[in-house]
């Protein structure tokens, strides 16, 4: 290791040495593991399962069902489906065709879906019953042709009763959908296809296969170009450092409008033939039922999602005991939430970090590299903290965290300059500030744009989170920046008590404990006790939101 912070990914920090990975589609892949296992479970969602086999079979029929509507290599086929079979099945199906998936968050209204299907010059649109009316809004006047609509009870004959566990936003009629020319049935395709069309034969490895869309915190969001390499890498690099195997069932938390819904780890299943178990949204109690019943082996979550796990107040009747891998992503994982992680399971919370543009997996703890208080170190690839000229900066100072590898995207969908701007000369500039210890480790401070400035200094939220997360009455906490007379910006906390604490605790009593355990410009001068935090679909905390409700009652 140099004075500089840059390090390279060394194959001895996994279980396995990654082989190399051949190039083929991400079809091509799941179609090796269906030949392979051809009866073992490939999904299970809401307690039904379907095989690699029967699987592989749904897939070509509607892959048979796109080739008819004239979709072909490089088309756009758009996906508005919560994390469910059918969604799967439309990824593979466009892979097997070479046409490129691009799924949309399912909670964006006709504004905000239209822009997606202009953007990306979507021709065919997969949705749900439950959103249609949005999508055929959004798909009015722009380059769509046809919609096809799907139900939850489309799978395997669904019992219908059982719909209304993620019909939580209507009144308990299912929406009317009127069939016709270009509005097809979802089902009737499947029996009406035909065969199969033959696998796209040429294989370009680092052609887009996916447009996955950030969301924007200023302007519209970006159009993220991902590539088969990309996948396949990913898939491959991630299976085999943790040792992934055909008896592995991995219960998907994140959304497949997400990287990590795709990375962590469905397609990393697929790569080897394991299992992966799909729900349309999180609850804390069902998932932990199902880490239970199902004897899963591997889970991916925020920190936030242990929080709420500890909270069950009889979270001790439930086996956890199959877990051999339980990550955290999206943000750095509180020690108390460690402390008490391990105390329960005898797990570690693995951190990780990731971004779309790195295909979810970039820097992770490994089984033979690791040290909880860091992020990791580089999964394939290399990583360096550099300054604003993208020179490595010394050895623990901070810096931009710049990152390389196999798994980095194309570039941004239609948009030169500001691919220009993060991709530079084969490197991707996260945006995101972290520093480097002499061992390689990683370290995230925190995102550029939710720094605190305090009195000219640089304070991370998530600095302050942490300590406060030991504090016995507080169960989660996110911390902001809000306007100051004298310091410029000052620290304000928003904490959800535990139900024990509330009542009994103020917010005198926080802003004492943090001026007693952390440094005098970090801890809170202001607390405000909340309900719960604002969280995305990923249940991540949106800090956003907190700030704009700030901005808004100082404007009020």
């Amino acid at each position: 290791m140099t004075s500089l912070s840059r390090v390279s990914y060394d194959p001895s920090w996994g279980l396995r040495p990654t082989p190399p990975v051949d190039e083929m589609t991400t079809y091509a892949m799941f179609a090796r593991s269906a030949r392979h296992h051809p009866q073992k479970p490939a999904l299970i969602f809401l307690d039904r399962s379907i095989s690699y086999r029967a699987l592989d079979d749904e897939v070509g029929r509607f892959a048979a069902a796109l080739a008819n509507f004239g979709i072909k290599a490089g088309d756009r086929v758009g996906v508005v489906l919560p994390n469910c079979p059918q969604h799967i099945i439309a990824f593979l199906a466009a892979n097997r065709l070479g046409a490129i998936h691009v799924p949309a968050n399912v909670m964006y209204g006709p504004e905000e879906l239209r822009y997606i299907f202009e953007d990306a010059g979507i021709r065919l649109v997969v949705t749900l019953d439950l959103f249609f009316e949005n999508v055929k809004a959004a798909a009015a006047d722009t380059a769509v042709e046809r919609i096809v609509v799907t139900g939850i009870d489309d799978f395997l004959g669904f019992p219908k009763n059982l719909l209304y566990r993620v019909k939580s936003r209507l009144d308990g009629s299912r929406p009317k959908v009127a069939f016709g020319k270009n509005i097809h049935r979802y089902l009737d395709l499947l029996n009406t296809g035909g065969p199969a069309p033959a696998p796209t034969a040429e294989v370009d490895f680092d052609a887009t296969m996916m447009i996955l869309y950030t969301a924007g915190t200023t302007g519209k969001s970006k159009g993220v170009m991902l590539t088969h390499r990309n996948f396949v890498y990913n898939a491959a690099n991630q299976a085999e450092n943790f040792a992934m195997t055909p008896e592995d069932i991995n219960l998907v938390l994140f959304p497949l409008f997400h990287i990590s819904g795709y990375l962590l780890a469905t397609i990393c299943m697929f790569y080897d033939g394991g299992t992966t178990i799909l729900e349309p949204r999180f609850d804390a109690r069902r998932y932990v039922r199902i880490l239970d019943k199902y004897r899963v082996t591997i889970f991916f979550a925020p920190p936030t999602v242990y929080i709420a796990f500890l909270a069950l107040p009889d979270l001790d009747r439930y086996d956890l005991s199959a877990l051999r891998i339980s990550g955290a992503s999206g943000a750095p994982v509180p020690q108390a939430i460690q402390a008490r992680w391990r105390q329960r399971t005898n797990l570690d919370l693995l951190n990780g970090y990731g971004l779309t543009e790195t295909t979810a997996g970039a820097i992770v703890s490994l089984p033979n590299k690791y040290n909880l208080d860091a992020l990791g170190v580089p999964l394939g690839g290399e990583v360096k903290i550099a300054d604003s000229q993208g020179r490595p900066v010394p050895i623990g100072e901070r810096g931009e965290i710049w990152f390389r590898g196999p798994q980095v995207a194309k570039g941004y969908w239609n948009k030169p300059e500001e691919t220009a701007k993060t991709f530079v000369d084969g490197w991707l500039r996260t945006g995101d500030i972290g520093t480097m210890d002499e061992d390689g480790f990683l370290y995230f401070v925190d995102r550029e744009k939710d720094l605190i400035i305090a009195s000219a200094y640089n304070i991370a939220p998530a600095d302050v989170e942490s300590v406060l997360l030991r504090h016995p009455a507080i169960q989660e906490v996110a911390v902001i920046g809000v306007p100051d007379e004298y310091r410029g910006e000052t620290v304000k906390a928003f904490v959800v008590l535990a139900d024990a604490y509330r009542g009994k605790v103020t917010e005198a009593d926080i802003i004492a404990y943090g001026k007693a355990n952390m440094a005098a410009y970090k801890y809170p001068r202001q607390v405000e006790f909340i309900d719960q935090l604002p969280k995305s679909p990923i249940q991540k905390v949106l800090r956003k939101q907190l700030r704009d409700m700030e901005a808004a009652r100082r404007k009020g």
